[in-house]
């Protein structure tokens, strides 16, 4: 939305994360940029009801009705009631902090690539090492996160072993304090404006109010929707992790569907968490891998634990 797009599709099987997407956009038409930042949880207040009570007319029967019955987390700050952002939080935070908590506060304040480096070097002992180890245990993802991108199609042998290799490649090349998901990771919070989610940034805030009805919300499985939209719709497409929740099967089918949909020249991209899968060879003569692009998202992108793929369609 902060490109202003003529409009935006988006599409999840889940009800519950579409009322927050609808949640998340009634704010940025009923509140002010200040108050959108607080009643989400970044920024504190004890007046999110009240925000809340003034966005709902805003929101679809069904949203509504949901967040009726969860004031609670309103109340929290919506933003970091998810499951993985209390984990995080409540787990993960408390460890970081115990292990190496007076280096972590100076790299959150480094000033260049270099002094982050300097204290990056002696943030990475065994001890930090270890208690990432500790924290990438297959049960913990499975049991506690619930969360199958992390085990049920992964081709990394050992996930904490990955998520340090990237972990160095980010603490030495970019600074942390602009990473929303490091900083989070680190703090607990986005403490830096550079370190908000692009979505937050001030001066998206005009473009995303500007653009709100622009918006269509379907829940329903993408490959179902996809089946049921005409030839020819669509000339962007931003797929998430899928590749990390579905079979193979499941993955070609839907990018099948998406070469249909497309226009010529249309992009998509995904990216891949564990699950390393490429644009499927029996697709190639349609697809052209933009791989220029992707290196520069692999190497510069903010989602720092993923790689992308990224098609142009042909027809």
């Amino acid at each position: 939305l902060a490109n202003e797009p003529k409009s935006l599709t988006s599409v999840d099987a889940v009800p519950e994360q579409n009322y927050l997407l609808e949640l998340k956009l009634s704010a940025f038409e009923a509140l002010t940029y200040e108050e959108v930042l607080q009643f989400l949880g970044i920024h504190n207040s004890d007046k999110r009801l009240q925000m809340y009570e003034k966005l709902k007319p805003l929101l679809s029967d069904d949203a509504a009705i949901f967040w009726d019955k969860h004031k609670e987390k309103i109340k929290q700050g919506v933003i970091f009631t998810g499951r993985q952002e209390r984990f995080y939080r409540n787990v993960v935070l408390p460890i970081i902090k115990f292990t190496r908590g007076n280096i972590i506060s100076k790299l959150l304040k480094s000033r260049s690539i270099e002094e982050q480096r300097i204290l990056y070097k002696k943030l990475n002992t065994w001890l930090w090492r270890r208690s990432i180890q500790t924290l990438c245990r297959r049960s913990i993802y499975k049991f506690i996160l619930n969360d199958p991108s992390y085990y049920a199609y992964s081709e990394v042998n050992s996930l904490a072993d990955y998520l340090i290799s990237r972990l160095d490649y980010t603490f030495t090349h970019h600074p942390i304090k602009e990473n929303h998901w490091l900083t989070f990771l680190l703090s607990g919070n986005y403490i830096h404006t550079s370190s908000l989610p692009v979505y937050l940034y001030p001066c998206h805030y005009e473009k995303i109010r500007r653009s709100r009805h622009k918006v269509k919300i379907v829940t329903a499985p993408l490959e179902k929707y996809l089946q049921e939209v005409p030839d020819n719709s669509f000339d962007k497409f931003s797929l998430s992790d899928i590749s990390g929740w579905m079979s193979e099967h499941s993955f070609e089918a839907i990018l099948s569907e998406i070469i249909r949909v497309s226009r010529n020249r249309g992009i998509f991209c995904y990216r891949n968490f564990l699950s390393k899968r490429t644009i499927p060879e029996n697709l190639t003569s349609h697809v052209q891998r933009l791989d220029e692009v992707i290196k520069f998202l692999n190497e510069n992108d903010r989602s720092f634990a993923f790689t992308f793929e990224v098609g142009m369609i042909k027809k």
